[in-house]
């Protein structure tokens, strides 16, 4: 795919400041959007756009406020890794080693948290990018009327989806969530693997139909489903979504019901959909990007590749490896369409949403775009709701 010069800009601007190295940055260039470009002259463009890794270090005590910052607004769990590459993606430049220490300076008790032994794993292997995608749901906010769903890669560990939905429950949104993905890829992985939910129905039928492939994993064997632990790559994620996301917003939903400003009832669910559901929708989208960018860590397992995913996802070959997407027939995605939910502008009840949207226009609300702004206009709204409909 041929790309502009301003659009090279953006592209070199876009994977320098999610901390790929000038060789990643060179060879994604090249294989993702055939721009061929040196070492060299990648460092003369880097000087132009002037990115520096090192030169014109940012002031150390804003680096200071926007980690704190951070730390007020659900990042009290992020790792100094995850911390300096969140900075990097503010567009500043700063050592991770100053990073670690600002943490230990304004967080102790998170760094020691963050210091207790890992777990030892079972061995897990993949033989490429799209061989297996890992389904599963998150139900960690599904009492506040919000659930997850999300996908990765079992190779590159790249997320495929993350997405907050009304329900987790209903087969025909999870398989919506999967023809997208299939679209957006150009073709389905190899092998998609579940646990044994009713909710993935869909995905199992779908996978099917589409892998209709003269090869040893097609048809039936192309899905495969069994207990929670099997699929331990989507499951042990769910623990940094936990620690970099989700922890945040269920404190602040705990602090509602506290409060006495949540009951649990279809109408405070419906309402904190309406309120937080976009939130906490970017909140997750931001975690994906980040995730996909950072740099994994090397493992102790010889056999575990250890990259960034959206590198290891996008250029398979510099590991030896290759793409293992299988094309599909448009017509048969079509058909499977005919089956399925997709989300809309709509993140609640209709009827409630118009009423919501009238009752803020009759206020002159101005709708909040921060955590903090969101709970106490939830407040207002609720008030305001139960006082008018007193029930839903």
């Amino acid at each position: 795919m041929e790309v502009a010069l301003n659009e090279t800009d953006e592209l070199i601007k876009y994977y320098f400041k999610s901390g790929y190295t000038h060789v990643e940055i060179a060879a994604t260039l090249s294989c993702c959007y055939d721009v061929n470009i040196s070492i060299c002259q990648l460092q003369r463009e880097l000087q132009r756009l002037e990115l520096y890794r090192h030169r014109q270090q940012t002031d150390i005590d804003q680096v200071r406020r926007f980690i704190l910052n951070l730390l007020q607004r659900g990042g009290e769990l992020h790792g100094y890794r995850w911390m300096h590459l969140r900075l990097v993606k503010a567009g500043m430049v700063v050592s991770r080693e100053n990073v670690r220490k600002i943490l230990l300076e304004l967080d102790p008790e998170g760094v020691k948290l963050r210091k207790r032994r890992r777990l030892v794993r079972r061995r897990y292997s993949a033989r490429g990018p799209n061989f297996v995608w890992h389904v599963d749901s998150m139900d960690k906010l599904k009492p506040y009327g919000i659930g997850i769903n999300g996908c990765i890669d079992g190779f590159s560990r790249k997320l495929i989806w993350l997405e907050a939905n009304s329900t987790t429950n209903d087969p025909a949104y999870i398989g919506g969530f999967f023809l997208k993905a299939v679209e957006r890829i150009g073709g389905c992985p190899t092998l998609v693997r579940t646990d044994k939910g009713t909710e993935n129905g869909h995905i199992a039928a779908f996978q099917m139909f589409l892998r209709n492939h003269d090869d040893t994993f097609a048809g039936k064997k192309s899905y495969l489903s069994g207990q929670s632990t099997a699929n331990q790559r989507i499951e042990s994620w769910w623990g940094q979504l936990r620690k970099q996301c989700t922890e945040f917003w269920i404190l602040i939903f705990k602090y509602l019901i506290h409060e006495g400003h949540f009951s649990g009832d279809l109408l405070d669910k419906e309402l904190v959909r309406f309120v937080f559901m976009r939130l906490i929708q970017d909140d997750l989208d931001r975690t994906a990007e980040l995730w996909d960018t950072h740099l994994i860590r090397r493992s102790k397992q010889d056999h575990v590749t250890n990259r960034r995913p959206l590198v290891m996802f996008q250029l398979p070959q510099v590991y030896h490896s290759r793409d293992h997407i299988k094309q599909v027939d448009q017509r048969r995605i079509d058909l499977c369409k005919e089956s399925s939910k997709f989300k809309d502008q709509y993140p609640c009840d209709r009827d409630l949403f118009e009423y919501c949207l009238n009752t803020i226009i009759f206020n002159e609300w101005e709708i909040p775009t921060t955590p903090e702004g969101s709970m106490l206009f939830y407040i207002n709204l609720r008030d305001c709701v139960r006082r008018e409909i007193g029930f839903f």
